[in-house]
């Protein structure tokens, strides 16, 4: 029997050995990504076509090959460790480059042919305003053997996605400007301040009080916890301070229910389902430039910088 001190050994050599990545080491990150996508192994057995037991022992063959324990699954239900959390980046990153290997080479053929990963911040892609919907489809109709990936998420996660090659492009607010990035103006997104029905500013417009940009400062305004502009940064420090929320969601259903004010995407804001109304727009509405951004490099692959002339192109002609 093995003592802990052993045991301890014995992994921290599994750790350090060097990984050749084989085909089934491939098919079984894979499996592990689709479990994380889903959250769970009960969740993903539609999708992987297999029972829970098989992609449980698929799952734990990719944490003997790693030596790592990836999560811990069971009655309280599935949770990724610290270690799990770096191997989801690390997959996504290795299955990228295997997807950009494929395309690269369809490039040297030129054949127009692979797949374009995009990411989006969730209170732009749905804008009709934002013509970025469109672009895919021309693209894909004038390439119909591309296909298209779309991941949603904030917009520092997506940031590192596309400098890390797990994305190609990203459609993001222009909050900031990296260096060491390429950017293209899709179009100008409307915001406004928005409060819930039951919230005093709205309660207070509808009895027909003159409100003040003053009297609305004194209420406490949601945070999304990003950087901004500074002329947005001091506007939004005069109002009461708020809780900070980076999940769009959750910051509407806050607003909905009439605790707290929010700067919002005014086409998400003013769906009639939600009740929302806006506060003293002439005061408080801006607009916010939303790009389509790439990596700055000389190394894209043949089709990803078709995509992104093709998207500079219909902008230019839009203009």
């Amino acid at each position: 029997m093995q003592s802990n001190e052993t045991n301890s050994r014995y992994h921290m050599a599994q750790r350090t050995t060097k990984l050749n990545v084989t085909n089934g080491d491939l098919r079984l990150a894979r499996i592990f990504l689709k479990i994380v996508e889903n959250g769970g192994i009960s969740a993903s057995e539609e999708e992987l076509g297999v029972n829970k037991s098989t992609i449980s022992r698929h799952l734990a063959d990719f944490e003997t090959r790693l030596g790592l324990t990836l999560c811990e699954r069971g009655r309280s239900g599935f949770r990724l460790t610290l270690d799990g959390e770096r191997v989801v980046e690390f997959v996504e990153r290795l299955l990228a480059s295997v997807d950009d290997f494929s395309t690269n080479i369809s490039g040297l053929n030129e054949a127009a042919e692979g797949h374009l990963r995009i990411g989006a911040m969730d209170s732009c892609i749905n804008d009709p305003d934002n013509p970025t919907k469109q672009h895919l489809y021309n693209f894909k109709k004038s390439h119909p053997n591309v296909n298209f990936s779309l991941k949603i998420g904030k917009i520092t996660k997506l940031e590192r996605a596309v400098m890390d090659g797990r994305l190609h492009a990203a459609i993001l607010p222009l909050y900031w400007q990296n260096d060491s990035f390429d950017y293209f103006e899709l179009y100008q997104e409307r915001v406004g301040l928005f409060a819930g029905q039951k919230h005093a500013v709205t309660q207070a417009k509808r009895n027909g009080q003159k409100l003040t940009v003053d009297d609305v400062y004194q209420h406490p305004l949601i945070s999304r916890g990003s950087r901004e502009p500074p002329s947005i940064r001091s506007r939004k420090a005069k109002f009461a301070i708020g809780p900070t929320v980076p999940d769009g969601e959750a910051i509407m259903a806050l607003v909905t229910c009439g605790l707290y004010l929010s700067f919002m995407p005014t086409y998400a804001a003013m769906d009639s389902s939600r009740g929302l109304v806006e506060i003293l727009p002439d005061k408080f509405a801006y607009k916010m430039p939303v790009c389509l951004v790439s990596k700055k490099t000389h190394q894209h692959s043949t089709l990803v910088q078709r995509f992104l002339e093709f998207v500079a192109q219909g902008i230019e002609k839009s203009s």
